[in-house]
């Protein structure tokens, strides 16, 4: 009588399979944390960038003033606090969200008849946005004409030209030790929207509550980090 051996795993066999597995997982995990928060960060910054680009060819498409600017808590309206002259380190955050309207005044404001085209918002993803002064106007509002031509609200009106950059961080971010985890884009005089991911030059740190008041070529971004320590970061010329 033939007698058929048993081909079966052993339960030691079995506990050393597991605990093998167990260690390839716990090796892999960090890699595929990090994967997921540079897509994440990544597509906060191509988010953004799309819907700048898109208010420029709805001015040009519609024959009529389109803006972007901060929202408000019901996304609804712009904040209006974020649009003042004196510009603190909340004002500078955009990632709470954002709406892009017809602004056929130009007041910053979204009055009756006045469409509401875009919404958008980086908090699921869990980065940030901020913007660095702009040249000419106020921070929270960047407008597109009909001809394409970026402008920005003044306290007297409306500025034709308009040159800021915007930040994109996550939590990873570190001054001097993850300067990686960093996006930019900015908008030159004409309104021509650029992508600039790149690193940049750290070029100084403030406590103050406005962060480093940065000006002129420099035009920098600034970053409030837990603690409130802001980041001002450059790359030469837009």
């Amino acid at each position: 009588m033939k007698i058929n051996k048993n081909k079966g795993f052993t339960l030691l066999e079995l506990m050393v399979v597991v605990a093998i597995a167990a260690i390839m997982v716990a090796l892999a995990a960090p890699s595929l944390s990090r994967t997921y928060q540079n897509q994440q960060l990544e597509g906060g910054k191509d988010l953004f960038l799309r819907h700048l680009s898109q208010a420029r060819l709805e001015a040009m498409s519609r024959g009529e003033r389109v803006a972007l600017c901060s929202a408000n808590a019901a996304m609804d309206d712009c904040d209006l606090a974020a649009n003042a002259a004196a510009a603190t380190a909340s004002a500078r955050f955009w990632g709470s969200g954002w709406i892009m309207f017809v602004d056929r005044n130009g007041n910053g404001a979204v009055d009756d008849g006045e469409v509401i085209i875009q919404k958008g918002t980086t908090v699921a993803r869990d980065v940030g946005v901020w913007q660095g002064n702009p040249v000419n106007g106020l921070i929270g509002y960047v407008g597109y004409g009909p001809s394409g031509r970026g402008y920005t609200r003044t306290a007297a009106g409306i500025s034709q030209n308009v040159r800021t950059r915007f930040c994109m961080v996550d939590r990873r971010f570190t001054v001097g030790v993850n300067e990686r985890y960093f996006r930019e884009i900015s908008i030159d005089f004409l309104g021509r929207v650029r992508d600039r991911s790149r690193t940049g030059e750290q070029l100084g740190s403030s406590t103050a509550a406005n962060g480093p008041q940065c000006v002129g070529g420099a035009n920098l971004c600034s970053q409030v980090q837990p603690g409130g320590i802001s980041v001002c970061r450059k790359e030469a010329g837009l």
